[in-house]
């Protein structure tokens, strides 16, 4: 599905004065396929390219680094020691736009013993694929549009695996904005699963994909820098950004940043 929307780049730049694409309607993909439709929707459409996307998304980070695996993100040590309450019946991890529920498969399968309620929310056409499958009982499917309130207010953490690299900027704050909203300042964390490129001597598959964001999404793999300012944009402050090697995805740490007003793009 992406190689047409990767070759109209260039006349896609050509038409638009060479400048960054920022509308998910308005992108190489929509050139390529000569259709008015966003990439999702388009995919949608078809079964077969569906069915091809949703399980590229669940083997896409095989064979690399886990954040939850030992030696990566001290998960006990961030989320379960460093509490001011006792999370056995709160909510310790809700995963935002997560799918069929791998990641938090995963989670349960390394940390079994680990308290707290775990949330998976997607679409409501997403969700209706994880009936029967293998998901542990105790993870939850709720239904939600991450553009829309959030409804799991204080959770101990919220999690966001490869969703803003499919947004431009302006929409990763309107995703980000419900988020904060429903955080807790000073307890609740906002954990960020992707790419964070750096300035020199960037991994070339992370540079490859970046071109893929935007030529279907108007998205982007972002820098550090570049992630910085979406986040202080968005009212969040970078606690630590966790990485174990150049070829996966790192992990952004974030908390609400209490005082410091959100800007617009």
């Amino acid at each position: 599905t992406t190689q047409r929307a990767i070759t109209a780049i260039p006349e896609f730049l050509r038409k638009t004065g060479y400048r960054d694409p920022a509308n998910g309607l308005d992108c190489p993909f929509q050139l390529g396929y000569n259709t008015q439709a966003a990439f999702f929707d388009f995919v949608g459409q078809d079964p077969v390219l569906n069915a091809q996307f949703n399980n590229l998304m669940s083997i896409y980070h095989q064979g690399r680094a886990s954040w939850m695996d030992p030696g990566f993100y001290p998960v006990e040590e961030r989320l379960l020691a460093d509490t001011t309450t006792d999370i056995a019946d709160k909510i310790l991890l809700v995963d935002v736009g997560g799918g069929k529920g791998h990641d938090l498969a995963e989670f349960r399968a390394k940390w079994p013993n680990t308290p707290g309620r775990l949330i998976l929310q997607d679409q409501p056409a997403v969700l209706a694929e994880v009936v029967g499958s293998q998901l542990h009982e105790s993870i939850e499917c709720m239904p939600h549009d991450f553009f829309t309130e959030q409804p799991c207010k204080g959770a101990r953490a919220y999690f966001l695996h490869s969703v803003l690299h499919d947004w431009p900027d302006a929409m990763c704050q309107k995703i980000l904005a419900p988020l904060r909203a429903a955080m807790t300042p000073g307890y609740s964390r906002l954990l960020i699963n992707e790419n964070v490129i750096p300035d020199r001597g960037a991994q070339w598959q992370a540079t490859g994909l970046d071109f893929v964001m935007l030529a279907d999404f108007a998205g982007a793999e972002r820098t550090e820098s570049q992630w910085t300012r979406l986040l202080h944009a968005a009212g969040f402050r970078i606690l630590r950004i966790w990485a174990a090697d150049r070829w996966s995805e790192s992990l952004i740490e974030c908390e609400v940043a209490v005082g410091e007003a959100t800007e617009s793009f």
